[in-house]
């Protein structure tokens, strides 16, 4: 069966039963904080107490203390391996992306990936693009500049993998991206919420109607929060589905908003 005639994108994990999937959630919760306490010594100082085999329930989780940012970022300042001190749990040479928080509420915390813990938070966006709609036989148009930032570097490569033709138009201005958008004939575009109105104010500028004379069908937002009358305003002046998402540098993508669009699960 080829993926576009299922309705979901992983339908196995998917369609479990609740009560199954909370079991594989315990579990691989439990493979988490065995992997963090055995090769990251920030980890293993902070989880000092807490062993895998206490977290029986969704209940124990709470056992677990939550970490804060300033933490994160006094477990990389001054410490080696560079640049990641007391965070990492691999050997460095085993790492083959790297991203960064934005540092809107103090110093950037580092972030890198191993090639196997990138490609699962790819496989995690392709789940939230495929419930949102997107195929195989779409053209997705990126107005966005990745830079050292996560969301849509994911996004892209996630993209890529559900066998979309991916535009990346990062280093245009926004009147050469609209252009782009109609001369490809963009089926769908990933950007946030506030540049998706921008693009519509410049779009009219240019005598160009997206609604008409574009043909983007879809759209999933992220990078900023989304309050339904702006996705419902996006909706009516694209002409388009408009989806949300929720996701972080250091949790990747969580949530993600389906057909029915009420809200993210």
């Amino acid at each position: 069966m080829k993926p576009e005639e299922n309705k979901y994108w992983n339908p196995v994990i998917e369609t479990l039963p609740r009560e199954r999937l909370m079991q594989i959630e315990l579990k691989r919760f439990r493979e988490t904080l065995r992997w963090a306490k055995g090769g990251s010594p920030f980890y293993r100082q902070k989880l000092q107490g807490i062993e895998p085999e206490d977290i029986r329930t969704f209940e124990d989780i709470g056992k677990v203390p939550m970490t804060e940012k300033d933490e994160l970022r006094a477990a990389q300042e001054g410490k080696e391996p560079y640049l990641y001190g007391d965070l990492l749990a691999v050997p460095p040479e085993k790492l083959s992306v790297f991203h960064q928080t934005s540092g809107t509420t103090g110093k950037p915390v580092f972030f890198p990936d191993t090639y196997e813990s990138w490609q699962l938070c790819v496989d995690i966006w392709c789940s939230i693009l495929y419930s949102a709609g997107f195929r195989s036989t779409d053209r997705v148009f990126l107005p966005f500049v990745y830079n050292v930032y996560i969301a849509f570097w994911q996004g892209h490569y996630a993209a890529e993998k559900l066998g979309c033709e991916v535009v990346p138009g990062g280093g245009l201005e926004t009147k050469a991206r609209v252009q782009k958008i109609k001369d490809v004939r963009a089926t769908a575009l990933m950007n946030t919420p506030t540049y998706g109105l921008h693009m519509i104010e410049v779009a009219k500028e240019m005598g160009i109607d997206p609604k008409r004379d574009l043909s983007v069908k879809k759209m999933i937002c992220a990078g900023e929060p989304m309050p339904e009358p702006t996705r419902l305003r996006l909706e009516e002046l694209w002409g388009a589905d408009v989806y949300d998402h929720i996701g972080g540098t250091e949790p990747g993508g969580w949530a993600g908003m389906c057909s029915q669009k009420r809200g993210c699960t």
